[in-house]
């Protein structure tokens, strides 16, 4: 910012003087509409300098809330091989137990509803949907 408003200050102080020395070298009256034109651009430019430094900011804040939230969602992401490979592993079990088996025995229906309780919580445990949920309620 300070580099645009300099430049821009410079620009103007140099149209400025150059005016006064032609029309003093010309005899000609100084006229104050190309100062205050030059001055009315210079506030417009620093305006929209403050205005692009303040969304930049949003931007940066908003680039730094996706990155958390991207690490989120992989971590999340990764915890599903091992919820998966302890579901597979109760199927399993209750396989092991006569599950598949006309009438199956109460051990092989444990071990499925285990299985399918403990792939639900690791599921939960780690997701981000819920995470930003229980935040937005504090």
């Amino acid at each position: 910012m300070r580099r645009l408003t300099t430049f821009g200050f410079i620009l103007a102080t140099i149209s400025v003087l150059s005016l006064l020395n032609i029309s003093a070298a010309t005899g000609a009256a100084v006229t104050a509409s190309p100062q205050d034109e030059m001055a009315q651009k210079l506030e417009a430019l620093t305006k929209r300098v403050s205005e692009l430094e303040a969304s930049k900011v949003a931007m940066e804040v908003k680039v730094k809330t996706q990155g958390a939230l991207l690490g989120e969602v992989y971590s999340w992401m990764r915890s599903l091989p091992s919820a998966s490979s302890a579901l597979v592993k109760s199927m399993d079990e209750a396989r092991k137990n006569g599950f598949e088996a006309a009438g199956p025995n109460p051990m092989a229906k444990t071990n499925v509803l285990e299985g399918l309780k403990s792939f639900a919580e690791a599921l939960n445990a780690s997701n981000p949907a819920k995470k930003a949920t229980k935040k937005g309620k504090k």
